[in-house]
């Protein structure tokens, strides 16, 4: 009875039918819910029983091809090195060329040329086939290097970035479809083994790029913008190249060994990458939460209306520096021991703390004075902190226009948290730059995708986002945390007076923060600097701000902080901070403005900068919110900077968090620390919490 199916087939179709019900988790996946666990061990166990049977039919063909290859060179050394086999080997040389010559068939000779295009070249499948092999692979590595990474990613970090699903998804479907298509027509046009050679170039990087993605990558954290020490990485780049030499390798392993079975191979991986992906991504944008993530969009931004005029009577200007750390003052002092002297008025609090390790929560909290222990969503924390922002309603009561200039993410949830509240908040029609956006996202792509050795040539500072939209012409130009833009725009504008309405404006710059790209002079250098030139350069900008300030003689009663949303980043492969971290603190009180800069040890925190802004402010409207309110007896975080004494024992919370670390839950510790912070002995770890909503991107 004929066969129904060869036996290779079946197996083949079954291997593909196993990968196919196989969706590996996407590279933010994190939770399986227990309902699915029972069902992902089916597949698992179906994929390991079907990948045995492949094995098992691989090795075959290896023990066969060692077989075949001893064979072949015990009959060479025969023939070569004993007398009897070189006698034997003539005499038959001899028989088969007396039969050539009786038939009248012999050959002419052709010549070497001939005889390699022949080898490389010649190709008995039809052409059908070899297009459709081209296509299978070609579309698997755009699959990989552009569609699935970059939509997995956007679903990951949806709300950190300006643009939707809508505005990226045609853009990257148009790419997927360029790119595999020209790389099928680019495959095509070979045949032989030179297609053979090239698809299996293609299929294996292919398949360790998705390999790479899904489960070789090293964590590197988030892109915050601070360098990579890739030096620590020496070992595993080369282990990891080693790993993607493997998976070329043995790709071109299996087309020697066998030609049917290495189509078939390319067959089940095309499978495998195509149709995984395309259910992981299915699978992935199809979630509510996913759903609501990327289709919601804020229409209004933080723009720079009011950046540069300020009011004829009361101003209040707060610049936050962003990783300013408090040793960062004594190091540049070291270099130039009158650097900070312009900043005239001005008392250096030099045990100033931060409540947080990082500008995600720093930044929010240090607007609304409300803490996060990711408890909630990072949405909705931002969303309720608003809603309690007790001393920015108390000024914007007070008459005080009130102003933040930071990005969106690092400030707010949505349009509602501050429409009416914040005075440069602007609603206008924007418009994505497509190719910035692409750039930036194909970019990204690349650095999950590549080997390790590979990556720092795709790392990336996210601010690059910062001017993926634009508004119209007559509309106001969204504020896209960009120093050296910022510095731009002051030099052409200056500082104009808009009236004699008060004013507090809230200034987040990238300060001392990574990428380090700015010179002394506040403007770019080719090549990059350090983070104490940049810190230089950034106050090179506030200087300019000061002095402007000083001609239009507002200067003097203006209240004026320069000060960090926290101190130096810890790298994410620390286990347990073992360090204080201080977060830098200049500040020149109204009525202040020609005193030779003071200093104090008094044990601030991020809690006094709104009561030192609503006491220089005057006599305010009633509050309900006691951390503003006059009391009997002051609290440490309920009075201005100036009014904490300096051998105060109130103590100061501190919240340093390290997100998950590989395969080590993410986890906060909560810090009290009473007396002198420059001292780690007076840290006390009071509560070690986990991070229920770690991801900070919901």
């Amino acid at each position: 009875m004929r066969r129904l199916m060869p036996k290779r087939a079946f197996w083949v179709l079954l291997t593909a039918v196993a990968c196919v019900g196989f969706t590996p988790a996407p590279a933010n996946a994190a939770y399986i819910d227990p309902a699915t666990t029972s069902y992902l061990i089916q597949i698992v166990s179906g994929l390991v029983i079907t990948l045995s049977v492949a094995i098992g039919v691989f090795f075959r063909k290896l023990q066969l091809f060692f077989l075949t290859l001893g064979a072949k060179t015990s009959a060479f050394w025969v023939r070569t090195f004993t007398a009897s086999g070189r006698r034997a080997w003539k005499a038959q040389k001899k028989r088969r060329l007396a039969v050539e010559d009786a038939a009248g068939t012999q050959a002419a000779p052709t010549t070497t040329t001939w005889s390699k295009r022949a080898f490389l070249w010649h190709d008995d499948r039809r052409w059908w086939a070899r297009l459709g092999l081209s296509a299978a692979m070609s579309f698997s590595l755009a699959m990989v290097f552009v569609l699935f990474s970059v939509l997995d990613l956007f679903s990951s970090n949806a709300t950190q970035f300006a643009f939707t699903i809508h505005d990226l998804l045609p853009v990257t479907l148009l790419i997927f479809a360029c790119l595999g298509a020209g790389l099928t027509v680019a495959l095509f046009i070979f045949r032989g083994r030179v297609f053979d050679a090239l698809i299996c170039a293609v299929a294996g990087v292919s398949t360790a790029g998705w390999l790479q993605m899904h489960f070789w990558n090293p964590d590197f954290g988030s892109f915050m913008g601070v360098p990579v020490k890739w030096q620590d990485y020496t070992r595993v780049a080369v282990v990891n190249l080693a790993m993607w030499f493997a998976v070329i390798a043995a790709v071109f392993l299996i087309r020697v060994l066998s030609k049917k079975l290495w189509t078939a191979v390319m067959v089940v991986l095309a499978i495998v990458i195509l149709a995984g992906s395309s259910v992981s991504l299915i699978g992935t944008y199809s979630a509510s939460s996913t759903q609501v993530a990327t289709t919601q969009q804020n229409v209004g931004y933080l723009s720079y209306n009011n950046a540069f005029s300020l009011s004829s009577t009361r101003n209040a200007v707060i610049f936050v520096v962003d990783e300013f750390d408090g040793n960062i003052p004594d190091r540049i002092r070291q270099d130039d021991p009158h650097f900070f002297d312009p900043l005239t008025g001005f008392t250096q609090f030099t045990q100033n703390m931060s409540r947080f390790s990082q500008t995600d929560p720093g930044v929010p909290s240090m607007l609304t004075g409300q803490d996060y222990f990711f408890t909630t969503t990072y949405s909705a924390y931002k969303s309720q902190a608003w809603a309690d922002a007790t001393a920015l309603r108390t000024l914007k009561d007070a008459g005080y226009s009130v102003n933040v200039y930071s990005g969106q993410f690092n400030s707010y949830a949505h349009d509602s948290d501050i429409a009416g509240l914040v005075d440069n908040f602007a609603t206008a029609p924007t418009v994505v730059d497509r190719k910035v956006m692409a750039k930036g996202m194909l970019q990204l792509a690349s650095f999950v995708d590549a080997p390790v050795i590979a990556k720092p040539s795709f790392w990336m500072d996210t601010t690059e986002f910062a001017h993926v939209t634009t508004t119209p012409a007559d509309a106001p130009a969204p504020y896209g945390f960009d120093d050296f833009t910022f510095s731009t725009k002051l030099d052409q504008h200056g500082l104009t007076l808009r009236g004699d309405q008060p004013q507090v404006n809230f200034f987040h710059l990238q300060g001392s923060h990574a990428p380090w790209t700015l010179g002394e002079d506040g403007r770019p250098v080719a090549g990059g600097t350090n983070d104490l030139v940049q810190t230089k350069g950034v106050f090179h900008i506030i200087y300019d701000y000061l002095d402007e300030m000083k001609r239009l003689g507002i200067y003097d009663d203006a209240t004026i902080i320069i000060t960090a949303d926290h101190g130096r980043q810890v790298s994410a492969e620390i286990r347990e901070l073992d360090h204080p971290l201080l977060a830098s603190l200049f500040v020149k009180p109204r009525g202040s403005s020609t005193e030779p800069l003071a200093f104090s040890a008094a044990p601030t925190s991020q809690l006094n900068l709104w009561p030192t802004v609503l006491k220089d402010a005057g006599p305010m409207p009633h509050t309900t919110n006691q951390a503003y309110d006059a009391v009997t007896t002051p609290r440490a975080d309920t009075v201005s900077y100036f009014d904490v004494p300096e051998d105060s024992l109130a103590p100061r919370t501190y919240v340093w968090y390290r997100p998950m670390w590989n395969s080590d839950p993410g986890f906060g510790d909560r810090f009290e620390v009473v007396g002198d912070a420059r001292d780690f002995a007076n840290w006390h770890l009071v509560e070690k919490f986990p991070l229920l909503f770690g991801n900070l991107s919901e």
